[in-house]
């Protein structure tokens, strides 16, 4: 009677360690090279909401911010891995080499990447294969749209500067699919290497002096965690500039066009839940964007003494007065 007792004694005492274990909360892990407020996270997390995920209660958020500085990224994807997260939500082919570097066996969600067969994160996009999925942003066909579009805005485009960080692991690939697009157009593209944020002031100042009369960034979370900076130095300087995000028009920059960025990291919840619910990762195939945007900063346009036709405004997706 006493060992029966002891025997129901232990299992009471057990017992809520047993429901806890059963209502264990995922954890995801959101590795970002800028810092907050950061609009693609909060794009996420609308997207998890909709999903039905309530914060707290079906899912708790880990975030680890670099705040513009890639050399960071290793030791905040170690943090992230040694909490145990179940999936990661990154965005950039330098971010989710640090993310799958420390944590090889947790599913990696890209809110947006560039190209991740050329930087072998993935066999394929229809069939990834491995632990990293979401949605990829490059293709050659952007690259000369986006030259296209910049030169329409200013007919007397000619040469043009490209902001390059040299340490991103598909700039190479990004750099000739950029100049291919140039020489189509008759362009001539002078590619800028900047790797640190103190070198911005240096690398753009002068370009006008030099005969560049417009400006245009790869799309690397380097340069989106600066675009603040990017947006005044090029104004300051009379530079036109065309970038890849609406975020940077709305920092002050000329002009963007291409993906909606804010809709791959909502796009990119579908994924993070269906990893937590037991999909595998290598077996989703990772998306293109549905929709490019256009957007001009007409504010900086004055400053700028450009007037834009109105047929080319009218495609404008956002205006900013």
């Amino acid at each position: 009677m006493i060992a029966f007792r002891l025997l129901v004694s232990v299992g009471v005492l057990l017992m809520p360690l047993t429901v806890a274990a059963q209502e264990r909360i995922p954890k995801v892990g959101l590795l970002r090279t800028n810092a907050p407020p950061d609009p693609f996270v909060e794009a996420f997390r609308d997207g998890m909401r909709a999903l039905g995920h309530i914060e707290g209660r079906t899912v708790v958020y880990e975030a680890r911010w670099a705040k513009g500085r890639p050399d960071a990224l290793p030791a905040l994807a170690a943090e992230l891995a040694a909490l145990k997260v179940d999936v990661i939500l990154t965005g950039g082919e330098t971010a989710i080499r640090a993310a799958k570097q420390a944590a090889p066996m947790t599913p990696i969600v890209m809110g947006a990447s560039n190209d991740p067969v050329a930087a072998g994160l993935a066999q394929s996009l229809a069939k990834p294969g491995g632990t990293v999925t979401g949605l990829t942003i490059f293709s050659h066909e952007l690259s000369q749209k986006r030259l296209e579009v910049f030169r329409e805005a200013l007919p007397d485009l000619s040469r043009v500067a490209l902001l390059v960080n040299p340490s991103f692991p598909t700039a190479q690939v990004e750099v000739e699919a950029t100049e291919q697009a140039a020489r189509a157009l008759g362009l001539v593209l002078t590619p800028v290497p900047i790797s640190r944020e103190e070198d911005f002031a240096a690398a753009i100042g002068p370009l006008r002096d030099r005969g560049v009369n417009g400006l245009i960034t790869l799309a690397d979370p380097f340069f989106t965690a600066h675009r603040n900076r990017i947006a005044t130095l090029a104004r300051t300087a009379r530079l036109p500039a065309m970038f890849h995000w609406p975020e940077f028009v709305e920092a002050g920059g000329l002009m963007s066009y291409g993906p909606d960025n804010a809709d791959l990291y909502r796009r990119a919840a579908t994924y993070v839940d269906r990893i937590l619910r037991g999909a595998t990762p290598g077996e989703l195939p990772i998306e293109r964007p549905s929709k490019l945007l256009l957007a001009v900063n007409l504010t900086t346009a004055q400053a700028l003494g450009i007037t834009f036709s109105s047929s080319f405004l009218s495609r404008a997706d956002e205006v900013i007065e």
